[in-house]
């Protein structure tokens, strides 16, 4: 089963994952903009297929739902538009967990570089590394050094530890963040 962003979103938020403050977009708008706002689709590519939308007023808000509401992608359209509090964005990093069936385990793999244009990224350059539950805080800290973040190891080795869990509770095949936001003010934010 493939869950929608604020799905997924909610069970990242019960496992200790921080993420944007989310609302549902409706007609009235929150009480914070800027606000970005996504289409909730079954199906990857929305911000390059224009659903995913920044609006800094209220008539930019009303526009973008009409639009978003009427925007197929990939033959799906949306029933539902998360709205979030806008992020100020340092860094878009990548991060995912999945099945590796020829190791019969669970792999982490992480960029650098995450966003929009993480499928433009070699394979070589991504880091891979298997998961069992006893060895989080070695991956975390492998994850920091590979992120160039070492003031945020022990945030990264608790990530993976949530995420783990998270991954074997829900009985995932694949569980992707991206980004991975390293905002202004130093806090890592599953972004999408």
């Amino acid at each position: 089963m493939k869950l929608l962003e604020y799905e997924a979103k909610a069970l990242l938020k019960m496992h200790g994952i921080t993420v944007p403050q989310p609302f549902i977009a409706t007609g009235q708008p929150p009480a914070f903009l800027p606000a970005v706002l996504k289409s909730q689709v079954p199906t990857g590519g929305r911000g390059k297929a224009g659903g995913v939308v920044i609006v800094q007023t209220q008539d930019e808000y009303d526009a973008a739902i009409k639009k978003l509401q009427q925007l197929e992608i990939k033959g799906f359209l949306p029933q539902t538009i998360l709205g979030e509090q806008l992020l100020d964005i340092q860094r878009e990093l990548y991060l995912s967990l999945m099945i590796d069936k020829a190791a019969a385990s669970i792999m982490l793999m992480a960029h650098a570089t995450g966003g929009v244009e993480v499928e433009d990224n070699k394979s070589e350059e991504f880091l891979r590394l298997l998961v069992d539950g006893k060895n989080t805080e070695s991956v975390g800290q492998q994850l920091a050094e590979y992120y160039d973040l070492p003031d945020k190891t022990f945030v990264l080795q608790d990530m993976v530890e949530q995420l783990f869990t998270l991954f074997n509770k829900q009985d995932a095949s694949l569980l992707e963040i991206n980004p991975l936001v390293l905002t202004t003010d130093g806090n890592l934010v599953a972004g999408d």
